[in-house]
């Protein structure tokens, strides 16, 4: 069997689940070297930490670079959306009149209706449609493939580091310049939500370690070159934010 993306524990309840004996398991270190990582303290407050985002949509319209937004909950997706569409105004759509085929902004969650899920899917596949930016929970993704997303966003931390990855993994798949930012608030860290390897990993993340050198750690299992950790970060070629930080210094 093929997956692009498992931890040494899931390895092992699929061997164990499938009666499995004498595995060969070849594995490939799941580093994503053009995808440029952030993680932020921030507050809550959607104008001061994601502003620039509003002013990349009302300047590049229905040729801005394309954006996932992910949200934990589904009250935070209709706050997240809400907000954005009060802030880019009559910018939220293309042309007159304003309809829901014509607005560069779109939600998804798992209560949407069929209708609005499959307009939103072939919106956001579609490389001439005027739909840039999609505020969803984790219903959004599995199985779709769009290659031009330019920023995966996470409006705080997802519930474990490898839904992280693979919602990571969602952006810039054509292989050109992508960014994926998670937002920390001062309550995202509750160990209802997420589990203890991801706030382990955010409270290391928000220091001055290497993002995806932390991130691969926590996804490398038996068969992976660990070398391949050593060279993930390549500090000439923007690797994260932390990384950034120290080339300043």
């Amino acid at each position: 069997m093929l997956t692009a993306t498992a931890t040494e524990a899931m390895v092992d309840e699929i061997i164990a689940d499938l009666h499995l004996s004498n595995v060969e398991v070849v594995s490939v270190l799941p580093n994503r070297p053009n995808i440029h990582l952030q993680v932020r303290r921030a507050t809550s407050d959607l104008s001061e930490e994601l502003g620039w985002l509003v002013s990349h949509l009302k300047k590049g319209g229905k040729d801005a670079g394309r954006t996932l937004i992910y949200c934990r909950t589904i009250n935070t997706v209709y706050q997240v959306w809400g907000w954005l569409m009060k802030q880019l105004g009559t910018s939220a759509w293309t042309e007159e009149p304003h309809t829901v085929r014509n607005r560069i902004v779109d939600m998804y969650h798992g209560q949407t209706d069929d209708q609005s899920q499959k307009r939103e899917l072939e919106g956001f596949t579609q490389s001439d449609s005027c739909l840039r930016c999609v505020v969803a929970t984790n219903a959004f993704g599995m199985g779709v493939q769009v290659d031009d997303v330019r920023y995966v966003i996470h409006w705080g931390p997802s519930k474990d580091v490898l839904s992280y990855w693979q919602e990571v993994g969602r952006c810039a798949r054509d292989g050109q310049d992508g960014h994926a930012i998670m937002y920390v608030f001062p309550h995202s860290l509750n160990a209802k939500f997420i589990n203890a390897d991801m706030i382990t990993l955010v409270r290391n993340c928000t220091g001055n370690k290497c993002i995806r050198k932390q991130v691969l750690e926590h996804l490398f299992v038996k068969g992976m070159d660990r070398s391949g950790l050593a060279t993930a970060c390549n500090l000439e070629h923007g690797c994260c934010s932390n990384c950034d930080d120290t080339c300043k210094s």
